[in-house]
C-alpha cells in the first residue's frame, strides 16, 4: 500500500511522516528524488539548489516526475510519501 501526503507548507506532513516512520513504515519525500539527482549531477545540496533542482526536473519530466522517481524506487513495498 502507498499513502501520499499532501498539504501546504507547515501543515504537518513531516509530523505525520515521522509518526509512520516511528512505527516501522517506510517513508519517503519527493525532495529525496531531488537530492539524488543533485548528487548525481555533482551539485551541492542547499535550499536554493533543491528548489532549482525540482524546477529543472519538472521542466524535463513534467509535473509528476518527482513522484514517478519515488515510485520506481518503492517497487511494491508499503510506503508513505510526502
Amino acid at each position: 500500500m502507498l499513502v501520499g501526503l499532501t498539504g501546504r507548507y507547515a501543515s504537518g506532513k513531516t509530523t505525520v511522516l515521522q509518526w509512520f516512520a516511528s512505527r516501522g513504515v517506510r517513508t519517503m519525500s519527493c525532495s529525496d528524488s531531488i537530492r539524488r539527482w543533485l548528487s548525481v549531477e555533482g551539485i551541492e545540496e542547499s535550499r536554493e539548489s533543491l528548489i532549482e533542482g525540482g524546477r529543472e526536473l519538472r521542466r524535463r519530466g513534467g509535473a509528476g516526475i518527482l513522484a514517478e522517481m519515488l515510485l520506481d524506487e518503492v517497487s511494491g513495498d508499503d510506503a508513505v510519501i510526502d
